[in-house]
This record gives structure tokens, C-alpha cells and sequence, in this order.
């Protein structure tokens, strides 16, 4: 039998959020269905998930949920938050919301409140089936880690690609020695157990470090963390190089600089910026890893949606 977990939906609209064809992500609809509830839908099919907490504007959301639960029948718990300033606030707010009578200091003393994991998820991934959260679940509780990240092998995207006349989703990739990894979106954390936890909104939002700014921002923090050294700063430097010579089609430069990162090279230091336990754990499902982070990806995704959900599945 296996443990009984809480499920986090980021669905936050503030800090750090994007709207995309002019409104909140979580209210478009593809195939009539918000995304919201896409998410929603497919974490109560989930066995071991036993309650499911949304933070974001509270109103709207109390409305989908109820205007969409016995349409869906939905069974699990529900509680629903309003939204703080960051991902951060919203993820920690929402953790806390999941312990009963929780007074600070308390996990000190209890180790199975030391130990409790969440899994977090955002609300812009319709294509998320049972399967692979399940299928990321099972990795997370074989292994000891303190946190799990997501991440999906590129052999396992290419049904979201462009095909003849049919738009595709573009997709950034983290390219290492030996595979090239998509994060996808699925968090297994155990928040006490991690020291740094102001460095997962960091881990959260990476899925835009395309932006300089942000480039500059992880340079900056790996720089401050005591005990790094300057080799993290060339390992991303490699990573972001990476990046503009796939997009480029430079396949001789992308092999030089994607071989000198190895995925052991990404948890060790994220661990030891996050002081937790960080492993990277591979879903095969891909639906997870598509996001709806644009316009042209929303497009994409309402018109070939029918053709993706039945791959995914």
C-alpha cells in the first residue's frame, strides 16, 4: 500500500505568473475544459493522493470548482487559498496549510512531520495523465531524497513537435552528457528536510531561464553560495551554451559543451545550494512537461489536443 500524499496546485496569477491571450492561464479553455481543471481532474484520479490544496485567486477558482466538481465527480478533499505575492509564499502557505495545529518549531521534535513530502504541480499543464504522476510518484518514494524534480527525456517529446503542416511546442532542454531532459513540472518535497527552501522558487521558475535576467539571477546566487567555487558558474555557462547552439543547429558545438555536464553534476550542486537531498527523477508520459507558457503554445496545444491526449495516454 503506498503512502497517502497531499497535492499543491501552484495556480498563482502574481509574481512570476504569465497571463497568455490576454487573461490568467488557468481560466483558458481547451476542448471546453479549463486548464485548471485538467489538472484537478487528473490528481483526484490519483490513488494515493488524499488531498488536494489550490492556491490562487481564491474566488474565481472556488467558482470552477464548484461549478465543474460533480460535473467531473470529483472525490477528493479540496481546499482552495488565496494567493500571496510569490511562488515561494504560495508554495510554503500552502505546505503549512496541510498540517493539522502546526506550531513552529514542531518538526524538531516529530519526524514524521520532518519527513512528510507534498507533491506540487502547477495549473498550466493539461496534457498531465494518472499514469505519470504515478509513474513519478513510484520513483520518488524508491529513492532517499529529500527533493525530487521531474524531468522527461527528449526522445519522449517528439510527438509534441511540429509535424507537417501542424504546429508543435518548442521545447528547451537541458543538454547533458548523456541525455537531453525537459523538466516537467511534477516537485516531490519534503520542506522541512530542505534548508534553502527559498532557492525552490529558483528550481521552479527555470523553465524561463531563456531571459537573461534570469540567467544573471542563478549566476548571482550560485556565486553567493558558500563552498561553490566558480565551477558551478561554468557548468550553467555550459548549459545556457547549450541552449543557443541547439537552437542555432550547431550540433559539433552542442556536443562539446552538453559533454562537459553530467546529470550528477546538476544534483550534487543543487543540493548543496538547496542543502537538501536533490535527485532528478525521468517520467516517460510527457504530457507533464508540456506547459502552456505562451499564446503560441496554447494554440498549439487546443488545436491538436484530441492527437496529444491519445498519445499521452
Amino acid at each position: 500500500m503506498t503512502e497517502p500524499i497531499d497535492a499543491i496546485i501552484l495556480a498563482g496569477d502574481r509574481k512570476g505568473s504569465r497571463d497568455v491571450a490576454g487573461k490568467s492561464k488557468l481560466f483558458l479553455e481547451i476542448a471546453g475544459k479549463p486548464l485548471l481543471m485538467y489538472v484537478i481532474e487528473a490528481l483526484d484520479k490519483v490513488e494515493r493522493v488524499q488531498r488536494i490544496v489550490i492556491i490562487g485567486p481564491s474566488d474565481p477558482i472556488r467558482g470552477l470548482v464548484l461549478a465543474w466538481g460533480s460535473r467531473l465527480g470529483l472525490n477528493t478533499s479540496i481546499d482552495v487559498l488565496e494567493q500571496r505575492d510569490t511562488a515561494y509564499q504560495n508554495f510554503w502557505g500552502a505546505f503549512v496549510h496541510t498540517l493539522d495545529h502546526y506550531e513552529a518549531g514542531q518538526e524538531k521534535h516529530d519526524q514524521a512531520l520532518l519527513e512528510k513530502p507534498v507533491l506540487v504541480v502547477p495549473a498550466d499543464i493539461p496534457l498531465i495523465t494518472v499514469e505519470e504522476v504515478d509513474e513519478f510518484l513510484d520513483g520518488a518514494t524508491r529513492l532517499p531524497l529529500d527533493y525530487g524534480i521531474g524531468m522527461t527525456a527528449s526522445e519522449n517529446l517528439e510527438r509534441f513537435y511540429p509535424r507537417g503542416n501542424a504546429p508543435g511546442i518548442e521545447m528547451t532542454y537541458l543538454h547533458l552528457a548523456k541525455s537531453d531532459l525537459r523538466l516537467n513540472n511534477l516537485h516531490f518535497i519534503r520542506p522541512f528536510k530542505v534548508q534553502n527552501r527559498a532557492y525552490i522558487e529558483e528550481i521552479y521558475e527555470f523553465r524561463y531561464q531563456k531571459e537573461l535576467l534570469n540567467i544573471l539571477r542563478v549566476v548571482l546566487d550560485i556565486l553567493r553560495t558558500d563552498g561553490f567555487g566558480l565551477r558551478p558558474v561554468y557548468l550553467y555557462a555550459m548549459l545556457q551554451l547549450s541552449i543557443i547552439f541547439s537552437a542555432l543547429n550547431l550540433q559539433r558545438c552542442l556536443k562539446i559543451t552538453s559533454a562537459r555536464v553530467k546529470k550528477e553534476d546538476m544534483t550534487n550542486y543543487a543540493s548543496v545550494m538547496l542543502q537538501a537531498k536533490v535527485v532528478i527523477i525521468e517520467t516517460t508520459g510527457g504530457g507533464c512537461a508540456v506547459d502552456v507558457d505562451s499564446e503560441r503554445d496554447y494554440l498549439t496545444i487546443d488545436q491538436r489536443f484530441e492527437e496529444y491526449s491519445q498519445r499521452v495516454d
